[in-house]
């Protein structure tokens, strides 16, 4: 079993609606959620179509055609959109009338029917318990309706942060958001060419910018891997042979093979910067 492209997708626009409203965002029009989450206009208005007839979301009030969810976030499961995109889970052949003579044994039990059937119904109720408003736990989406601000290298002197090199991300509520650089773990490649996540220990945000070009915003940035690049002062340590590094709160990230000896020669430059400092 393999969820759809179309599943991920539909997941995604719930989860925009639901951080747009909590927010209190305006509610976001097809065109603005088709940019938002990467997808095609037509694709956005066929998987639309799809979670309007399952009763998870509609279209709101006056002239714009914005979408709202239908119910509460925590109300809609995994499984109600795997219903609306795919339809009912089936691993068991066997369910199929016509497969039964064929697999069944003379006795009409089989192992294969009760094993698959277990496992069936394991998935069913891991996804109806998984809700939308739960995922966003880990969601980078950073509502932002009126403007989407460049990620950018500042040298700014802020009474909360200091003076020091920040990147300045834009949040729900309009205001800048300055990240000092040594808090950042990792830089990720979003679902979009021009589209960054920004990592620290304990958030998450999203900002505008190449992966490509993010690394040389300052010399403790290294892109390791087509969709990661990270702060060398937070590498805990350098698996070669798994082609892995881990990061000071303990995530692994790739390596790619042709960053290998990059990386190698950064770790060797930075540990000579720090003896001699």
């Amino acid at each position: 079993m393999k969820l759809s492209i179309s599943t991920i997708y539909s997941i995604r626009i719930l989860q925009y609606l639901h951080l747009a409203q909590e927010a209190k965002a305006s509610p976001p029009t097809a065109t603005m959620l088709s940019r938002e989450i990467g997808i095609s206009y037509p694709l956005f208005m066929k998987l639309a179509g799809q979670l309007r007839r399952s009763g998870l979301i509609r279209i709101g009030l006056g002239r714009n055609s914005a979408y709202v969810l239908n119910k509460s976030a925590s109300k809609i499961s995994v499984y109600d959109v795997y219903l609306a995109t795919e339809g009912e889970l089936q691993l068991n052949p066997c369910d199929d009338d016509e497969m039964v003579p064929r697999i069944q044994g003379d006795e009409g039990h089989c192992g294969l029917h009760s094993f698959l059937s277990d496992i069936e119904k394991i998935m069913i109720a891991r996804m109806k318990a998984q809700s939308i408003k739960d995922l966003d736990k880990d969601l980078v989406f950073s509502i932002n309706m009126k403007q989407r601000l460049p990620i950018q290298n500042e040298n700014v002197a802020n009474r909360e942060v200091g003076q020091g090199r920040c990147f300045r991300v834009p949040t729900a509520d309009e205001k800048d958001r300055l990240i000092p650089f040594d808090e950042i773990l990792l830089f990720k490649a979003g679902v979009r060419a021009n589209m960054l996540e920004l990592h620290t220990k304990n958030e998450a945000f999203r900002a505008q910018g190449r992966i490509q070009k993010v690394a040389e915003i300052g010399p403790e940035f290294i892109q390791i891997h087509p969709q990661y690049t990270v702060n060398i002062n937070h590498i805990k340590n350098f698996d070669r042979a798994k082609g892995r590094i881990q990061l000071s709160d303990g995530r692994i990230i790739p390596v790619a093979n042709y960053k290998v000896a990059a990386l190698l020669g950064h770790l060797a430059t930075h540990q000579q910067d720090m003896q001699s400092a």
